[in-house]
């Protein structure tokens, strides 16, 4: 019903925040770290959203014809910034569920360093190209792949468009330019059910045991395809990247 009540998620989309206590998973990037293993934040959260989609598999799906599509997949797509934070580039993990902490961050520093020099995957390349073309014609060759594309599912391989393109999910780090929160757009070509920020972390005094502590805090902001995804789904998926965030040692290790 959801399919056929709303278009595109320009017209039907939910948005949700949570706070996540991100004090151990500090103090574990920073022991690595002193090992000479260079961990972020970001490759932690990667992880645990790959393990959440694993979970919830009816999450990670797109629409076509006005029905659900399960993916056969489960790719997290991490935006990273090149050209001195002039532009952002996108890293695709696959199988993040699979994955430690520790190869996502291998992975990311290395295909970030391919984008920064000029190595990016053909369909960030052709977002180029698209610009160069006039307006409004570029307006209908962008309407005329996204159909082929998504509504027919026309694979056009050659040109680097896929309905895998964009992975399962999009996770972007916006506390990297002082933001808290922010909720992002979902992009029409993309074709997935949501798009997460992290924010900027902050110490917080919360409630531990009945007593007021400080910790790190990790503001999460993120919008979903109310097509695809509802309240109880958003919810579910929330509260389990919160507890796989709890245990930074799982998360660096392979799943079982």
């Amino acid at each position: 019903m959801a399919a056929t009540l709303y278009g595109p998620p320009r017209d039907g989309k939910i948005m949700g925040t949570l706070n996540v206590d991100v004090t151990a998973i500090d103090k574990y990037i920073k022991d690595q770290r002193r090992q000479g293993n260079k961990l972020t934040l970001t490759t932690f959260v990667a992880v645990a959203i790959g393990r959440a989609l694993a979970k919830y598999p009816e999450i990670n799906c797109h629409i076509r014809r006005g029905r659900l599509v399960p993916r056969e997949y489960i790719d997290v797509m991490v935006t990273v910034g090149i050209k001195g934070g002039a532009e952002m580039a996108a890293v695709r993990i696959r199988d993040a569920h699979e994955k430690t902490a520790s190869q996502i961050a291998g992975e990311i520093r290395t295909m970030a360093f391919e984008s920064r020099q000029g190595q990016e995957s053909k369909v960030m390349q052709n977002k180029y190209t698209l610009t160069k073309i006039p307006w409004p014609i570029r307006g209908w060759i962008y309407k005329l792949i996204r159909w082929l594309v998504h509504d027919l599912g026309i694979n056009l391989g050659f040109m680097g468009y896929l309905d895998s393109a964009f992975g399962s999910i999009v996770l972007s780090n916006i506390g990297t330019i002082g933001l808290t929160t922010g909720f992002p757009a979902l992009l029409p070509a993309a074709k997935i059910p949501a798009v997460i920020n992290m924010g900027k972390c902050e110490l917080k005094p919360v409630v531990r045991s009945k007593e007021v502590v400080v910790r790190l805090m990790l503001p999460l902001s993120a919008t979903f395809d109310h097509r695809i995804v509802d309240g109880l789904h958003a919810g579910k998926m929330a509260s389990t990247v919160a507890r796989l965030l709890a245990k930074p040692e799982e998360l660096d290790q392979s799943p079982r």
